[in-house]
């Protein structure tokens, strides 16, 4: 059951990413959020379900933690969805797996004084020289901008910001409940976009792009797999190794590429393939940093 868990969160996560692509790249990230994260305050209730009254009043103590955590998540995911016009889906997914794992590693530095080993120091150079030569395998999609290296300081910005926020909701699903940290978050992701979006004519004169209430329910749908993502990451997690279930989280890049190829005809080349499964090895044995020390000091 764990196992098939993660497969049904990171297929969960990487169809509904991809597919949201498509409207990503028809209006602004930020109304793209306000739709995303507005329908996940309806399609999310049921991770309530599994807290209790008590763990749901709880929220409210931590009111700061969970409102940093949605704010910043509403800039990192507008950045994220705005970057989806420059490159491809695959090769946005393995850029941000690359960023957010580096940046765990250095606010893990930061604020938790973990200090980052030599494996680790190889291991993050290794990843940066295999992602620099992905970096420079092209592709020419009529319905991109193919400005690659724009969409990757997007991509940059965003998993910074973004990493920020999963710190907050983190701790916050450490100290309280992750289903009702995990909802609570969501909602309010929904809820200061919508802020924001009321307020943007002030500032930049764009409004929210409109679309139909058709559209909307596509998008709701799209996004109700988000549930499941969740929910099989929060079981997994609870019934599980924190550590593999990260690690078999990496398959969504994989799901992801094939989803992009078949829905918007995206294909990757072989050596962007080979750079990306480089890529995912990379970032799965700075994981097991320790343990691969460990490994080698015995060879030796």
């Amino acid at each position: 059951m764990f196992l098939l868990a993660i497969i049904i969160s990171f297929t969960a996560y990487a169809i509904q990413g991809t597919l949201m692509a498509k409207y990503a790249r028809q209006m602004d990230g930020l109304s793209t959020v306000v739709y995303r994260s507005g329908s996940l305050i309806f399609t999310m209730l049921p991770l309530l379900f599994f807290a209790s009254w008590a763990e749901i009043r709880g929220i409210s103590d931590y009111w700061l933690e969970i409102s940093l955590a949605g704010i910043t998540a509403v800039v990192g995911s507008a950045l994220s969805f705005y970057s989806m016009k420059f490159m491809p889906v695959g090769i946005k997914n393995i850029f941000s797996k690359i960023i957010g794992t580096l940046w765990a590693i250095v606010l893990g530095f930061l604020f938790f004084h973990e200090s980052i080993t030599l494996t680790q120091a190889v291991l993050m150079a290794l990843v940066l020289i295999a992602g620099y030569m992905l970096s420079r395998e092209k592709n020419d999609f009529d319905h991109l901008d193919n400005n690659l290296w724009k969409g990757l300081v997007l991509t940059f910005f965003s998993q910074i910001v973004v990493g920020v926020s999963f710190y907050y909701v983190s701790y916050v699903s450490r100290e309280l409940s992750p289903y009702v940290a995990g909802y609570f978050w969501e909602a309010l992701i929904g809820i200061f976009a919508i802020i924001i979006v009321a307020f943007r004519p002030l500032y930049d004169g764009k409004k929210l792009y409109k679309i139909s209430f058709r559209e909307f329910l596509k998008i709701a749908g799209i996004c109700s797999l988000t549930l499941f993502g969740t929910g099989g990451f929060l079981y997994a997690v609870n019934h599980g190794n924190y550590a593999i279930t990260n690690v078999l989280m990496n398959g969504s890049v994989f799901v992801s590429i094939l989803v992009a190829h078949y829905a918007f005809h995206e294909k990757m080349t072989k050596r962007q393939w080979i750079w990306i499964i480089a890529l995912v090895v990379g970032i799965v044995a700075l994981n097991y940093s320790q343990e691969i020390a460990d490994f080698v000091a015995r060879l030796i």
